[in-house]
């Protein structure tokens, strides 16, 4: 009750000065201090936005790192299963680590690249060669020299390949006739 006098007497007190305020100059200021308001309001709704994906982004960045740091680890540990005899124990033992890293790799996104057959694509691959042949289209991956790594959509690592050229006639004969006198 006393509040709603106070108002009344706020606005009797407008009346009374020299300034005269009138309903409509009021609605218009109150407009203005409303689409203030809800300016300030969608700035900050998408400064929270914003700054929401600079963290995830953040977050990817700092894992995507620290992935990249494990994949010699990893590639180093195949190797060693690729050298040692089948029925050694150490090698059943690295073998059971390089399943538990890949299988950490995999709960948190990262998964290795597929890429001989594939089409060759600057992306996702790094060239180290070019290789004569009719086995493969020209452009496609023929050998894998270093898996390449992705986590989802992003790359981690690239593959290192090397990709298929077309022969020309003269090392397609030549191909050819070697090939022959070797069934000879």
């Amino acid at each position: 009750m006393q509040d709603e006098k106070d108002r009344q007497d706020q606005r009797c007190d407008c009346e009374d000065e020299s300034e005269q305020c009138s309903l409509e100059d009021l609605q218009a200021q109150c407009e203005q201090y409303l689409e203030r308001f809800m300016r300030a309001q969608a700035e900050l709704q998408n400064f929270r936005k914003r700054t929401e994906r600079q963290r995830q982004q953040l977050r990817q960045d700092v894992q995507a790192q620290t992935v990249e740091q494990f994949l010699p680890v990893i590639d180093n540990l195949e190797r060693v299963l690729q050298a040692a005899d089948d029925p050694d124990p150490v090698r059943d033992g690295v073998a059971m680590i390089l399943g538990q890293v890949q299988g950490i790799l995999e709960k948190v996104g990262v998964s290795r690249m597929c890429t001989v057959g594939e089409p060759f694509d600057p992306h996702w691959h790094e060239a180290l060669g070019a290789i004569p042949t009719t086995d493969y289209p020209e452009g496609t991956v023929v050998e894998e020299f270093l898996p390449g790594y992705r986590m989802e959509d992003r790359l981690v690592r690239p593959a290192q390949v090397m990709v298929a050229k077309r022969l020309c006639d003269q090392q397609h004969d030549h191909l050819v006739v070697n090939k022959n006198k070797e069934e000879d």
